[in-house]
């Protein structure tokens, strides 16, 4: 899966994009509590399944929306 697609996964789930500087974007959702926070290598390759899985807890969601 590719970077643009897991940020249009988070995006859909509440997600809102915080500043940023290099090759990484962070996104963070305060409601519901727990506030999450999430960061994303912004690459042209697509993410290893063990950092997608890393993705997926960060953002209290299933692994099976990022697939």
């Amino acid at each position: 899966m590719k970077a643009r697609e897991v940020i249009r996964v988070l995006l859909r789930n509440g997600f809102a994009e915080r500043k940023a500087k290099g090759g990484h974007r962070q996104f963070v959702r305060a409601e519901p509590p727990p506030k999450r926070l999430v960061t994303v290598a912004y690459h042209t390759s697509d993410i290893p399944k063990p950092t997608l899985r890393k993705i997926a807890v960060q953002s209290g969601k299933d692994l099976s929306e990022f697939e």
